[in-house]
């Protein structure tokens, strides 16, 4: 999303505009932290926002008070960055992506490292900037931290959009999908049909015409297959055909 690593496929765009074709215009609207924030150790926080904003020009170096007054840091803007604990350079980082007065804030790993205190001051901090009109995107394993924070999220596994949409409809979701891969499908379903966790709740039954049965809820998006060896996941090499299944357990 900051041009760090080039994607393998696909297109960004953001606000409208396509990173590839317009990638100043649209990164300069885009603050951003990518893991922990790095600042000189022996400058000030106010300091090191000047070394920043000297680049960005006279607009950004109007915007340092205002910036450490939102972060909360005017009090020890002229302490060294090396005095700050690591919820206060995180802190510091966002008043750092505030001097490009930014659309979009991206956020990595936030959360890492702070204290209880530390979370719930930036947990205010990302609430004030959304309520600003800024979007803030925020990039982390601590789910129980997303749930409290965000509006909306993704979640990606190994790479793959597994899930996405609101939080309430997320954790609304109280079924558990399962995706099975084997080369004897029937036996694999005949094993699965005698155990007490599947056996209690669900009946075979046949889905899409399949001649397979399967257990609880079909899966509408996912219906049994039979793919080619060349489909075979690479971790998995094969020299014959497989079969997948999916279905949804029951709540429970």
């Amino acid at each position: 999303l900051v041009s760090l690593t080039q994607p393998s496929a696909g297109t960004i765009r953001i606000a409208g505009q396509s990173l590839a074709g317009h990638r100043e215009q649209v990164l300069a609207r885009v603050g951003a932290i990518v893991e922990e924030p790095r600042f000189h150790p022996h400058l000030s926080g106010r300091e090191n926002l000047w070394v920043v904003a000297a680049a960005r020009g006279p607009e950004a170096q109007r915007r340092i008070e205002p910036a450490l007054e939102r972060a909360g840091l005017s009090d020890r803007g002229d302490d060294r960055v090396g005095t700050y604990s690591q919820g206060m350079r995180q802190r510091l980082g966002i008043a750092r992506c505030l001097l490009a007065d930014p659309k979009l804030v991206i956020l990595d790993e936030p959360m890492n490292g702070l204290d209880p205190a530390g979370i719930l001051e930036l947990r205010r901090l990302i609430a004030d900037l959304v309520a600003e009109g800024r979007t803030v995107f925020v990039s982390s394993h601590l789910l129980d931290e997303i749930e409290k924070t965000c509006h909306a999220a993704a979640v990606i596994d190994r790479g793959r959009l597994i899930a996405q949409g609101s939080i309430r409809e997320l954790i609304g979701d109280t079924h558990t999908h399962y995706e099975l891969t084997c080369d004897h499908l029937r036996a694999a379903l005949d094993i699965l049909a005698v155990h007490p966790a599947w056996s209690r709740r669900a009946r075979p039954r046949a889905a899409f015409g399949s001649p397979w049965p399967i257990l609880g809820r079909p899966v509408p998006s996912s219906p049994f297959s039979s793919r080619p060896a060349s489909a075979c996941p690479a971790s998995r090499p094969c020299g014959r055909r497989w079969q997948t299944a999916s279905w949804a357990s029951p709540p429970g």
